[in-house]
């Protein structure tokens, strides 16, 4: 819907902008911005440096960088003069309300301290068993694939894979699936939604016009009350459960002792849903495309789940010892990050080895470009899962390799994702063989996360 109707009013929407980029004034491209800003960014970066300046009308002080010490000092030696932009606080929490995700400051610090002991080992290791056994469903969908010889989307099916092991991990199983599909729906909805306002400001009047935006306030209010009916129904049942509701419902503020509010808790419920099951997602997709160029590593990752795991089951307890296919997958992150970039905007004047910083400055943390700098990475561009082993650890700068974000702000949920995708990777590929369908366009699409634009289609063989 939104696609259609902007293309009617193309001709409205202005082409190009000047900006001042360093100390140089250029057109820059607004549609392409639109359509695809990695590109620029990254012949920007290698021509000014790894770090420049970008004045707008819109900003005149945007800063990008993908300098590992500038994007140190932003979210970790420097971080309290440093909050989100108001495309999250605002944009994105317009949609997804005012948790973890979309907060700054002391209220950010009191949820996170609430939330995160809720992620430790026992609970992930409770979580492992609902994880399983949602990976061993899902996979049945592959096998009807294999059987058939039918051509799938990966990327659809990732999605709705990591979509379903978060809403079970969340909820349990106290929802339908008819429930669940429609609020994914929403979820993608208003997250296209959230980008095309941010890049395309010009077309806002439109989207005001057409009733997008009434149809987004529409599928928001929907979502809360759902979240609201299954967030009551379990307050007022007392049952206990293992899922992460339950954690969210008996997590307790220090300095009180009272609960969060069923409202807070709808909110962080949400925020989970949205950033927990999308990252995982392109984070799988893009990895098994690599996955068909290097069979050896595949390989090696069989042997390793066959040693580990020769039963076929993989537990909680296996996961350290799925050393290489955790190498895998983190070497998978670096070349195709899912949050590609984050930003930050300075409260007050700072600078980094002396690089002025003014107050009000939007700072453009480009992760993509960091985690493929080739002064950082031997042969930056190839796919070399060793990089990862815990004997190179060392070498590595501590804000060298951030797919997770960094410093305070680190994903709360980046070891539930790391165990989710260490059981996806070694129970499909234990198996299946996957190859790729031939001459399809395959081309990044950077909104909040890294998607594949059009997705990439595969079929599955059983091994």
């Amino acid at each position: 819907m939104i696609e259609t109707k902007e293309r009617k009013s193309k001709s409205a929407a202005p082409k190009k902008q000047i900006a001042e980029i360093g100390n140089v004034r250029k057109w820059i491209d607004l549609p392409q911005i639109a359509k695809n800003p990695i590109p620029i960014i990254a012949r920007n970066l290698r021509e000014h440096g790894g770090i420049y300046k970008v004045s707008t009308i819109v900003n005149p002080n945007i800063i990008m960088t993908d300098r590992v010490e500038v994007i140190e000092h932003v979210l970790q030696r420097n971080n309290r003069n440093y909050h989100k932009s108001k495309l999250q606080t605002e944009g994105l929490g317009k949609y997804l309300g005012k948790g973890l995700l979309t907060l700054n400051g002391a209220p950010w610090l009191k949820q996170r301290r609430l939330i995160q002991p809720g992620f430790h080992k026992k609970k992930l290791e409770e979580l492992s068993h609902t994880m399983m056994n949602v990976i061993d469903q899902e996979h049945r969908i592959l096998d009807q694939y294999a059987s058939s010889g039918k051509t799938f989307d990966m990327s659809k099916f990732m999605m709705e894979l990591t979509y379903k092991v978060v809403v079970r991990g969340l909820f349990g199983t106290a929802t339908d699936e008819t429930s669940l599909k429609r609020m994914g729906h929403i979820i993608d909805f208003l997250q296209e939604l959230i980008i095309n306002k941010n890049r395309k400001p010009y077309m806002r009047p439109w989207f005001w016009l057409n009733r997008t935006e009434h149809k987004g306030d529409q599928m928001k209010a929907e979502v809360d009350e759902f979240l609201m009916q299954v967030i009551d129904e379990r307050r007022s049942s007392g049952k206990d459960s293992s899922d992460l509701l339950d954690m969210l419902l008996k997590s307790r503020y220090e300095d009180t002792g009272e609960p969060m509010s069923s409202a807070q808790i709808r909110d962080e419920a949400l925020v989970l849903i949205a950033a927990g099951h999308e990252t995982s997602a392109n984070a799988m997709t893009w990895l098994f495309r690599l996955f068909i160029k290097h069979p050896n590593v595949v390989q090696k990752i069989r042997e390793e789940v066959q040693r580990v795991c020769p039963d076929g089951q993989v537990h909680f307890e296996h996961l350290p010892q799925l050393s290489y296919t955790k190498q895998c997958i983190e070497e998978g992150m670096r070349l195709h990050p899912p949050a590609w970039a984050v930003d930050r905007v300075a409260l007050e004047d700072d600078e980094v080895n002396g690089f002025p910083i003014p107050k009000g400055s939007l700072i453009i943390s480009f992760i993509y470009g960091l985690h493929r700098r080739a002064d950082l990475w031997a042969d930056p561009q190839a796919f070399i899962p060793e990089r990862f082993h815990k004997d190179n650890a060392k070498s590595r700068k501590r804000f060298q390799y951030i797919p997770f974000g960094g410093g305070p702000r680190l994903c709360i949920g980046n070891s539930f994702a790391m165990m989710e995708m260490q059981m996806i990777v070694a129970t499909l590929l234990r198996r299946f063989d996957f190859s790729m369908i031939k001459d399809q366009k395959i081309e990044a699409l950077p909104l909040i996360t890294l998607r594949p634009k059009y997705g990439i289609k595969m079929k599955a063989h059983l091994r």
